[in-house]
């Protein structure tokens, strides 16, 4: 009987942590991926944080839509991040990644000085120009708690 009842609760605790992830008792930001109507998919990767107090870096990949080919050199993108109380606290800076051969890579960006200074929920704005001129901005939500850790 204990062996069926461990194996229930290890069972639901199993479910309940593929819900969320938890480092230090918060909730982990996900890798994110978001999709642009121009024909964009930009995937977000997460190399250190999203931390509070502490610098995060994050790597945009800029790709063709279902696929892992990376778009061409035609779009320049801009992150903003808006915190809790709706202002713009941070100036991120955003370079191609190189490759070992020191090319650059196609679509491909670090994005350094992302700079979480309070707890709740924040809004980074994604915009994407196209050369020609037109762009388009998509938003994801980051959830930062007072215990929040690397990733």
């Amino acid at each position: 009987m204990k062996s069926i009842l461990a194996s229930v609760i290890c069972s639901f605790l199993v479910i309940l942590s593929s819900q969320k992830i938890f480092a230090h008792g918060c909730p982990v930001q996900p890798d994110e991926s978001v999709v642009f109507d121009m024909g964009v998919d930009a995937q977000l990767f997460w190399q250190y944080g999203p931390d509070l107090g502490n610098q995060s870096v994050l790597f945009l990949e800029l790709k063709r839509p279902g696929t892992a080919i990376p778009t061409s050199d035609q779009f320049t993108p801009e992150i903003t991040l808006e915190s809790p109380t709706g202002q713009n606290v941070s100036t991120p800076v955003i370079t191609p990644v190189l490759s070992e051969a020191g090319q650059v890579k196609l679509g491909e960006y670090r994005i350094e000085n992302l700079d979480f200074s309070s707890t709740g929920i924040w809004k980074m704005h994604i915009k994407l120009t196209h050369i020609h001129g037109f762009a388009e901005t998509q938003s994801i939500m980051i959830d930062l708690c007072a215990r929040s850790g690397f990733h």
